[in-house]
């Protein structure tokens, strides 16, 4: 066998014939020739880069005469060396991994681009994914750093000087470049594209003239061509981001450990630098004169502190601010606009949010301006929990909080901090208004939702306006959201509030100082506080009945009526609930009715008189399923179990429970959970079940503590009363372990055994119940609509509860009435005269 080049001729015409009649004659005699001249120790070896070659080796058709090229010179360095590990990229590494095979076979699909913020770690994922690549493509990885570069058309005579090719005349660079190319399987890497997309077309000029190219591109923006591959770089999640805090911290102070002691700060760190692995870097070279806990503590502003780099990182990576400079200032003046103003925002908002606070004066349309900010990586798509809670279902945006910080500090240098603010304010008390009244009705849960994710930029809207002392907006906005502060467990923060809005300087109109007693009265009650309870809502009633204000009167009525129950004085909550009662009906304002009625259905129950209360909350629930209010009804249906308890009916007062803990499950109201956790606890016991009843009595009070709950004094007795029951039934010793197997246990698993109470066989069961009474009453609606053939999730449209809820009252229905089918139940509806 020949060797050297005439062996190197041999192997390619020796190619398979498909592959070899593949190529075109200009490439064929490129790859004849470049073996011709080849030396002798052989072909490049797989993985090599490619060589600095001096001058073109195909030249155009009318230059002169083909010559043999000079030996290649020493290979390059394909990509920069690094000196630490990469942490936390797998999947980053694993994406790549899979469109880097697929590419052969996805038209367009050797374009990659990572896209993400500046310091997320763009350049050092390029470098591992090209390592780990390298030893597939056949003529090598050339890395081309583009940060330097002040303008596009230096892009393509940088990577043209990057494989060796220069000549003075520039004309016919890109076709030179080209042909160079088209007969070698290279990688190649451009870091830091974002402020050169302009040369874009360069880009894809390269890959439609080379087949076998391939170009890896990291930018914080995408370049927008046809079969662009973009893959995000996120964040580090928390675990990576706590091990490079610890190497970078112990590269900085060699006597740092991560410990139990500082391992708390050091993620809260990371947490606080939203995964940013520069900001992590930074951060962490202070460890030598700021431990962990202090560092923590000066993070309150981030970007003062996240300067000092390594000296031998590009200028614009030295500090958090430069990263972020260099973004910033890609940005048209309009755009820019809209970063500084979008950064008033708290952790996000949807499309509409932001174009009612940022549009007023501004050049371009808010959505236009978004669309840059998310090209740019300075804004991103939120993520997690509330990520799809938008207005109408749009998407939310959000910036990362070291970004936000620039952008504030941005907002404030071009004057616009104060108007910014007070139109952020301005948005979310009409939201919050908006919300108000369908607490009550089929949408609270998408509003309660919604607020939950909004909750950020409430908090900022009310230290806005407390700092300005605007009582009047702050009373107004804090005062509409008591069912949002009650519903999702915010009761201590949202009485905090209402107290700083109610010592703000500036007055409020009557109206707003009435709502904001009665809300932070009803909000003190609800934390235990009821001494301060009665007084902010015995002010509330005193200026309600001055300036006239009927459903200010009401309202604290009934709040007066049910703070007399909890200090004993059952003939002062009777007189204060028929005052109530008597003034809503004459209003017709039936929220107040359906207030009264409960309090003074708390006001018979606790005297002992049953049929009464039976009777108060029976219109109640009446009133409050009419009006769609699910969660309130709830708690009626909780009390009427209470009730049917009392009067000896377990089988019903374990249906109504049941019932009331299914509603404020989909609703996810854990204060009506722990009620009707404590209720069915309750039952379990009378029923002869102790162990049941230990269980449930402690995952209601661990749902308590989680929540800041604070029982009323009767709810407290009746819960004593039924842990004592069960511990004299159990023992110390089992007793004390059901409890704790309770509290242990996660909620969704205590809900489901607390929903079968009364469903299987009781040790003792109490006396036969005539037909109706075996079921709740929403049972007995249920029940009818099956008699009517509607299926699950027609019963749950019906009566605007969710398929899962139906389905918990077809069961219990089944069970109750000893029935396999829905057939053998609706059979006994007709003959029992419930259908």
């Amino acid at each position: 066998m020949p060797s050297g080049p005439i062996q190197n001729v041999v192997e390619i015409l020796a190619e398979p014939r498909t592959r070899f009649q593949d190529l075109t004659q200009r490439r064929l005699t490129f790859r004849l020739r470049s073996a011709m001249i080849a030396p002798s120790s052989g072909r490049r070896r797989r993985g090599q880069t490619m060589p600095r070659i001096s001058r073109d080796p195909i030249d155009d058709a009318s230059s002169a005469p083909l010559t043999p090229l000079p030996a290649p010179q020493p290979e390059l360095v394909p990509l920069p060396g690094v000196l630490t590990a990469l942490l936390g990229r797998d999947q980053e590494l694993a994406s790549l991994r899979a469109l880097w095979r697929d590419r052969a076979g996805t038209p367009g699909g050797r374009l990659l681009t990572l896209t993400g913020p500046g310091g997320v770690g763009k350049t050092r994922l390029a470098i591992e994914f090209a390592r780990r690549v390298a030893p597939e493509v056949a003529d090598g990885v050339v890395f081309v750093p583009l940060a330097s570069l002040a303008t596009a058309d230096l892009v393509l005579p940088t990577i043209a000087r990057r494989l060796g090719l220069t000549q003075p005349d520039e004309s016919s660079l890109a076709a030179r470049l080209q042909r160079l190319l088209a007969g070698r399987e290279v990688l190649l890497v451009l870091d830091n594209f974002e402020h050169l997309l302009a040369a874009a077309p360069v880009v894809s000029d390269l890959l439609i003239a080379c087949p076998d190219l391939a170009v890896l591109v990291t930018s914080r923006a995408r370049l927008r061509l046809s079969g662009e591959r973009v893959v995000p770089v996120a964040p580090l999640a928390l675990s990576p981001a706590v091990a490079l805090f610890a190497e970078r911290a112990n590269a900085a102070a060699s006597d740092f450990v991560l410990t139990d002691t500082n391992a708390p700060a050091v993620a809260a760190i990371c947490a606080r630098l939203d995964g940013l692995p520069l900001a992590i870097e930074l951060a962490a070279s202070r460890v030598g004169h700021l431990p962990p806990v202090a560092l923590l503590a000066r993070l309150e502003r981030r970007l003062p502190l996240l300067t000092g780099g390594p000296r031998d990182t590009p200028a614009r990576l030295r500090t958090m601010r430069d990263a972020i400079t260099w973004s910033h200032e890609l940005l048209r003046p309009e755009e820019q606009a809209v970063f500084r103003r979008l950064a008033v925002f708290v952790g996000g908002c949807p499309l509409a949010a932001a174009e009612a606070v940022c549009q007023p004066d501004l050049e371009i349309a808010v959505v236009d301006g978004i669309g840059a900010l998310v090209d740019t990586s300075l804004l991103r798509l939120a993520e997690g929990p509330g990520a799809a809670a938008g207005s109408e279902g749009e998407p939310r945006f959000a910036m990362l909080e070291t970004i936000r910080e620039y952008g504030l500090e941005q907002l404030h240098a071009c004057g616009e901090a104060t108007a910014m603010r007070d139109a952020h304010a301005a948005y979310y008390l009409q939201l919050a208004e908006r919300a108000e009244p369908a607490f009550v009705g089929p949408e609270q849960t998408a509003w309660l939702d919604r607020l939950e994710a909004e909750l950020d930029n409430l908090r900022a809207a009310l230290a806005w306006l407390c700092e300005r002392g605007d009582a009047e907006t702050a009373l107004r906005l804090a005062g509409s959201l008591h069912r949002f502060w009650r519903n999702r467990s915010h009761v201590v923060e949202g009485y905090e509030w209402l107290e700083r809005a109610l010592a703000a300087s500036e007055p409020a109109s009557p109206a707003a100082h009435t709502k904001g007693l009665a809300t932070a009265g009803r909000l003190a009650w609800e934390r235990g506080d009821y001494a301060r309870a009665e007084a902010l809502t015995e002010q509330s009633l005193a200026l309600a009945r001055d300036h006239g204000d009927g459903v200010g009167v009401v309202g604290a009525l009934c709040s007066l009526a049910v703070l007399a129950i909890n200090r004993g004085d059952r003939e002062g909550a009777e007189a204060r609930g028929a005052e109530a009662l008597a003034l809503a009906r004459e209003l017709g304002y039936a929220r107040g009715v359906g207030r009264a009625l409960l309090a003074l259905g708390e006001a018979a129950r606790y005297q002992g008189d049953h049929d009464r209360a039976l009777a108060y909350y029976d219109e109640a629930l009446v009133v409050w399923r009419t009006l769609g209010d699910a969660g309130t009804a709830a708690a009626a249906l909780t009390n009427l179990g209470a009730v049917a308890r009392a009067q000896g009916n377990l089988p019903r007062a374990a249906a109504l429970c049941r019932e009331a803990l299914a509603l404020q499950q989909d609703l996810g109201i854990r204060w009506g959970i722990v009620w009707a956790l404590g209720g069915l606890a309750g039952i379990a016991g009378a029923w002869g079940e102790p162990v049941r009843a230990a269980r449930l009595l402690g995952a209601a009070e661990a749902l308590a503590e989680a929540i800041a709950l604070t029982l009323e004094p009767n709810e407290r007795a009746e819960f004593a009363r039924d842990t004592e029951a069960a511990r004299a039934a159990l023992g110390e010793a089992a007793f004390a372990a059901a409890w704790q197997e309770g509290r242990t246990c996660p909620l969704d698993e205590a809900i489901a055994d607390a929903l079968t109470v009364g469903l299987a066989a009781a040790p003792a069961p109490p006396p036969t119940t005539p037909p109706g009474e075996k079921l709740s009453p929403r049972e007995v609606e249920v029940l009818r609509l099956i008699v009517e053939g509607r299926s699950d999730r027609e019963i749950a449209d019906r009566l605007s509860i969710s398929p899962r809820t139906a389905s918990h009252h077809v069961a219990a229905i089944l069970s109750r009435l000893g029935v396999e089918s829905r057939t053998a139940a609706a059979t006994y509806a007709v003959r029992h005269h419930l259908g």
